[in-house]
């Protein structure tokens, strides 16, 4: 490579700054080009908390029954994260990663983006516990603590995400909020105009929103990790390596 197509590269880095604008425009264009296999995943990965309220409707069940579900729920969800983020971080770079490549960095990462989100809840709920402003600084400081640790394989995500995050949490915190209330008004809206009870209630109003909260939540971030990451630290050292292969 020649020294004018490094620049030009470190130069493309250099300009992906973040803003909400831009992380949601790049964020849909991304998501709708990988719809059935984010959607799909972030679907998947509700099913034990599905299947197991449907069996147990109107039943005695042990506390620990819907606990479990919930839990294997989460790690499916930290499946989910990885994946996404690896699809997400490859097409930014210029390459459309496969299904079952997106899939095999997802499972390697499962276990490190599970343990970092639930290690991070815990902390912030215990932020909120002492003072409500706490918690919503501890929020905005790690809301990058799964995606780096999804993306970079990083033990220490909530660090590194202190780092990125510094100048743009209350813009972050917004963007998140911005993508739960659309959720929830998506929830509303499948409520209203299907139907009220049984099975396909329960999908349309509660599956599929979180769903697309999970996938386009997932790829909002990876996208908004990029370009803080560009932003603050300058070229994207695995684009370069990749256009050096």
């Amino acid at each position: 490579m020649q020294p004018a197509e490094i620049a030009a590269v470190h130069g493309a880095a250099m300009r992906d700054t973040f803003s909400v604008g831009s992380a949601l425009s790049r964020s849909f264009q991304i998501w709708s080009r990988s719809l059935p296999l984010f959607l799909g995943a972030a679907t998947l990965a509700q099913l034990p908390t599905v299947v197991v309220s449907r069996l147990t409707v109107g039943r005695d069940v042990p506390a620990r029954v819907p606990i479990l579900a919930n839990l294997v729920m989460q790690v499916l969800v930290s499946l989910t994260v990885g994946l996404v983020t690896h699809s997400v971080l490859a097409q930014i770079r210029g390459r459309r990663p496969g299904s079952l490549e997106c899939l095999r960095v997802g499972v390697q990462r499962t276990w490190l983006v599970f343990a970092t989100i639930l290690t991070t809840l815990l902390m912030v709920a215990a932020a909120s516990l002492i003072l409500v402003v706490p918690g919503v600084v501890c929020a905005g400081r790690w809301a990058l603590a799964a995606t780096v640790v999804a993306a970079e394989g990083r033990v220490r995500g909530r660090e590194r995400s202190t780092l990125l995050t510094e100048g743009h949490r209350g813009a972050l915190l917004g963007l998140l909020l911005l993508l739960l209330v659309a959720s929830t008004v998506v929830s509303i809206l499948l409520f209203n105009l299907g139907p009220r009870t049984g099975l396909l209630a329960s999908v349309l109003t509660e599956t599929v929103p979180l769903a697309l909260l999970i996938s386009f939540g997932s790829v909002v971030l990876a996208v908004a990790y990029h370009q803080l990451r560009t932003e603050k630290e300058g070229a994207d050292l695995e684009h370069i390596t990749e256009v050096f292969g």
